[in-house]
C-alpha cells in the first residue's frame, strides 16, 4: 500500500508545514473528486486515482497501524522541494498543479513526492549544465508554442498573452522577423483577421506565402491598389466623435501645429454637415475635398492654413487614386481578412497616414461598441516599425494609438531596430523580446524588462542569432531566455498567387478628384514672405506702426511705440499679431556691449502691398 501523511496547512507561501497525521476518509473522498474531473488525461495521476480508490474502498477495513509516516529530514526535504518549486513555476502545469493541490490538502504520496523531487531536481541540473543569469521558467499550459528554453523543454503560453501587445527590439540580422513569422502561424488558428504590414523590408512577404501553402486565404494589398478614405466614419461611431479623432489622427501623422488641429476639426465638421454625414448620410467627403476647403478658407489663421495645405500636398500628389473614394474598405471587413500590406514604395508620412486611418477606424469601432477584454480577434503585426515608433520621429499617429488600443480583441506586434522607442509603446506592451543588439538597443529595453547588469553583459557578448530575452506580464514576471525555431518557408512564392482575394467583393464607391485641387497655387513649405498676402485688413493703428517699421528698418522695437504715438503695451500687441498674419518678422539682434540682445521688425512684402494700398 501506498503511504501516506497528513499535514496541517501554515500562512507562509501557503504550503504545508510537514507534520505526521493519518488520512481520514473525507481527504479520501476529496481527492477521488478532484482527480476525477480535473486529471483524469493525465495517465500517472490516473493510476494514483485507481489506487486511492481501491484505498478508500479497502481504508474500513484496515487500522491506522497500516499507515506510515514520513521521517522528519523527509519531511522537512518536501517542504524545501516545495518552496524551490514555487519559486520557479515548476508545478504551473495540471499534473504539477495536482501534486500541488493533492499537497495542499493533506495527502502526500510516494509517486508525488518523487514526481516533485524529479522536476526539482531536473531544473536544477539544467541550471547547472547551463549557467546563465536568467531564471528557467516553465510555460506548458498553453497552445501557443513559443519556443525553447536553454533546457531544451518547449514553452508554451495561452493565446491570451497575446491580447496585449508586443514589441521586438534587435540587431538587423538578430532573427526578428522569424520571430514574428513564428508568433503569426503560431496565433493564426484562433484569428478572424490578420494585417501583416511590411514598413521597410519585404521580409513578411514570404510568411504570406506560407500561410496561403498551409490553407488560409491571404489578400495582397500595395500603395496602387489599396481602397481606402480616412474621413470614412467606421461602424458604431459618432459622425461628430470621429470628427474629432481623425483631425488629431491627421495632425500627428502630418506633424502639424496645434493650431492646425482646430481648423482641421472645425473644416471637416463642416464638410460632414454639408455632405449629410451628422445626418446619418454615408456620403462622405475625401481628403482632396478637405484640402480644397481649407485652402477656401481665406480668414483661417494663416500659418495654420498654410501649414495643411503645405503637408497634405505632396502625400494627395502621392497617393492620388487610393484616397479618391467616397466609400472605402470598410475596417470592420477588414478585420475578418487575413491582409499582407506592402508599403514599402511610399514615404514615412503617408506610411504613418495609412496605417493609423486603419488602425484608428477600428480602434474607435471597437471602444464604440464597448468591447472590452475579449478575446484575441485580430492581430496587426508591423515589421520594421522604427520610422514610426522612434521617439525622435515627429509622427506619433501609430505610438497614440497604442494607449486607445487596449482590450477590446485587437492587439499591435511591432518589432524595430531602432534604439530610441517611444516610452508609450514600451510601457504599453505585454510581450517584450529583445534579441541580439548593442548597447543603445539594451538601454532602451533593460529598464522595462528589469535586467540586471549581469544579464546586460550576458546580452552584449553571448547571446545568439535566434535567442531571445522575453519578458511576459503574466504570471512570471522575470525575463527568461527562448530560442525560436527557424520557420521553413515556401521554395517557390509566385507573384501570380498575389492578388486582393476577398477584398475584391468589398463594397467600395469610387468618386472623381475634385476640379478645383490645383496644386499649382500652393508652394510646399512656402514662407509668409513669398506667399499669397493673407485677407486681413490693417487698422489705422497698424498702418501708422508699419509705417514706422518701413522708415526705421535697424531701430529696435522698444523705440518704435514713440514714433507711432502709441503706447508700449498696445505696440506690443500689435507687433505680436502682425507678426502672426504673416506682415512683420522679428529679428534678433546683438546691438550693444552688454550682451543684451534686442527685437528689430522687418516689414514684409504683405505689409509693403497695403501700405501701397493705402496711398491709392
Amino acid at each position: 500500500m501506498r503511504q501516506f501523511v497528513n499535514s496541517t496547512d501554515t500562512p507562509a507561501h501557503h504550503l504545508i508545514a510537514p507534520e505526521q497525521y493519518a488520512p481520514d476518509t473525507a481527504s479520501l473522498k476529496w481527492l477521488m473528486v478532484k482527480l476525477s474531473t480535473s486529471a483524469k488525461s493525465v495517465m500517472k495521476i490516473s493510476h494514483a486515482h485507481a489506487e486511492y480508490v481501491l484505498l478508500h474502498e479497502q481504508f474500513s477495513h484496515r487500522s491506522l497501524s497500516t499507515v506510515t509516516t514520513m521521517s522528519k529530514r523527509n519531511k522537512n526535504s518536501v517542504f524545501e522541494a516545495r518552496l524551490y518549486a514555487h519559486e520557479h513555476y515548476l508545478l504551473g502545469d495540471v499534473e504539477g498543479q495536482m501534486i500541488e493541490e493533492c499537497l495542499k490538502n493533506k495527502i502526500e504520496d510516494k509517486y508525488l513526492i518523487k514526481e516533485l523531487f524529479k522536476r526539482v531536481d531536473d531544473h536544477k541540473k539544467a541550471s547547472a549544465l547551463h549557467p546563465m543569469p536568467f531564471k528557467i521558467p516553465i510555460f506548458n499550459r498553453g497552445k501557443e508554442f513559443r519556443g525553447v528554453n536553454t533546457s531544451g523543454s518547449e514553452i508554451h503560453t495561452p493565446y491570451s498573452y497575446r491580447e496585449g501587445h508586443s514589441c521586438s527590439l534587435g540587431a538587423t540580422g538578430s532573427g526578428k522577423s522569424n520571430a514574428s513569422s513564428h508568433r503569426v502561424t503560431q496565433l493564426a488558428p484562433v484569428l478572424d483577421g490578420l494585417w501583416i504590414i511590411d514598413v521597410l523590408k519585404k521580409e513578411m512577404r514570404k510568411t504570406a506565402h506560407l500561410l496561403m501553402s498551409l490553407g488560409y486565404q491571404v489578400s495582397f494589398v500595395n500603395a496602387e491598389n489599396l481602397t481606402i478614405n480616412p474621413l470614412q466614419v467606421p461602424r458604431y461611431k459618432n459622425a461628430k466623435g470621429y470628427a474629432l479623432a481623425v483631425s488629431e489622427s491627421l495632425t500627428h501623422a502630418f506633424n502639424l501645429p496645434q493650431r492646425a488641429q482646430k481648423l482641421l476639426h472645425i473644416t471637416i465638421l463642416r464638410l460632414y454637415k454639408s455632405f449629410g454625414i451628422l445626418d446619418g448620410g454615408t456620403n462622405f467627403p475625401t481628403l482632396f475635398e478637405l484640402f480644397v476647403a481649407i485652402k477656401q478658407v481665406k480668414k483661417s489663421h494663416y500659418q495654420a492654413r498654410m501649414s495643411v495645405l503645405d503637408a497634405m500636398e505632396p502625400i494627395l500628389e502621392e497617393m492620388g487614386s487610393a484616397l479618391s473614394f467616397r466609400h472605402g474598405w470598410d475596417s470592420h471587413e477588414l478585420a475578418g481578412t487575413f491582409v499582407y500590406f506592402d508599403f514599402t514604395e511610399v514615404s514615412t508620412v503617408a506610411k504613418s497616414l495609412i496605417i493609423n486611418s486603419l488602425l484608428l477606424s477600428e480602434f474607435t469601432s471597437r471602444v464604440a461598441q464597448g468591447l472590452s477584454n475579449v478575446p484575441l480577434q485580430l492581430y496587426a503585426c508591423i515589421d520594421e516599425a522604427g520610422s514610426i515608433i522612434d521617439a525622435s520621429h515627429p509622427n506619433k499617429s501609430l505610438i497614440n494609438n497604442f494607449n486607445i488600443a487596449r482590450g477590446g480583441g485587437m492587439s499591435i506586434d511591432v518589432s524595430s531596430t531602432v534604439a530610441s522607442i517611444d516610452p508609450t509603446v514600451l510601457s504599453n506592451c505585454n510581450n517584450l523580446q529583445l534579441g541580439c543588439s548593442g548597447a543603445r538597443e539594451l538601454s532602451a529595453m533593460s529598464r522595462e524588462m528589469g535586467l540586471n547588469a549581469e544579464q546586460e553583459d550576458y546580452i552584449l557578448h553571448k547571446l545568439q542569432i535566434g535567442t531571445f530575452v522575453e519578458k511576459v506580464s503574466k504570471e512570471w514576471r522575470y525575463p527568461y531566455l527562448v530560442k525560436v525555431p527557424l520557420i521553413q518557408f515556401p521554395e517557390n512564392m509566385s507573384s501570380g498567387d498575389e492578388g486582393l482575394g476577398a477584398l475584391e467583393h468589398l463594397p467600395v464607391e469610387p468618386t472623381l478628384i475634385p476640379p478645383e485641387f490645383d496644386t499649382s497655387v500652393i508652394t510646399v513649405n512656402s514662407s509668409p514672405s513669398d506667399a499669397s498676402p493673407p485677407e486681413y485688413s490693417l487698422s489705422e493703428v497698424e498702418l501708422r506702426y508699419c509705417k514706422v517699421v518701413v522708415a526705421n528698418p535697424t531701430l529696435s522695437s522698444s523705440k518704435l511705440f514713440k514714433i507711432a504715438r502709441i503706447s508700449s503695451k498696445q505696440a506690443l500687441s500689435i507687433r505680436k499679431r502682425l507678426v502672426q498674419e504673416g506682415f512683420l518678422r522679428e529679428h534678433s539682434v546683438q546691438n550693444n556691449s552688454r550682451g543684451r540682445s534686442s527685437i528689430v521688425v522687418e516689414a514684409l512684402q504683405p505689409a509693403l502691398d497695403a501700405l501701397a494700398k493705402d496711398r491709392k
